[in-house]
């Protein structure tokens, strides 16, 4: 019987898995228009493509846009929009390297000032994001520098070590 059963095991021999995420992208050029149809479980009036103010999205979300700082399979932040970032001594200032080359779907480059009006988005009360409780407290959105188009200067109110990782939430 467990000779007829091995095969069950297979799974469980911590044996590599094949790659989630294609190794490279298609190349060409993009198609224009189409439409992009998402049909999930529990979907409401209130959900919306800007991930700023999504309430539950996190599935596709991950999927549609990427963030300055991102999360990989060890648990490890890892470089996404931004391709470094650094603290100053005392963790009072953050800076962020925006990786060059990156366009949005309408060929505009990402600069910096993208990523100051992403975090100010959050911040702002009309925008009602869930990740504004947790970044609310820490940034002053009027604090934010840009001094040139790849570098995001994120001055907490207080120092924090841990900033990198909260920008990693898929409202970010």
């Amino acid at each position: 019987m467990a000779l007829g059963a091995s095969w069950l095991l297979t799974g469980c021999t911590g044996a590599a898995a094949a790659p989630v995420l294609l190794a490279a992208a298609k190349k060409g050029a993009p198609d224009r228009g189409g439409t992009l149809r998402i049909a999930r479980q529990p979907a409401s009036e209130a959900e919306t493509l800007d991930p700023a103010g999504a309430l539950s999205a996190y599935e596709y979300l991950g999927a549609l846009y990427n963030r300055l700082v991102r999360v990989d399979a060890n648990g490890d932040l890892a470089p996404d929009l931004a391709e470094s970032w650094e603290p100053d001594a005392q963790a009072r200032t953050w800076t962020f390297r925006i990786r060059e080359g990156v366009t949005f779907h309408d060929g505009r480059r990402l600069t910096a000032a993208d990523a100051a009006y992403t975090l100010r988005h959050i911040l702002d009360k009309a925008t009602a994001s869930p990740q504004a409780a947790v970044l609310a407290p820490l940034i002053d959105p009027k604090r934010l520098r840009t001094p040139d188009e790849h570098t995001l200067v994120v001055p907490p109110k207080t120092p924090n070590a841990e900033f990198p990782r909260l920008v990693t939430h898929y409202n970010c």
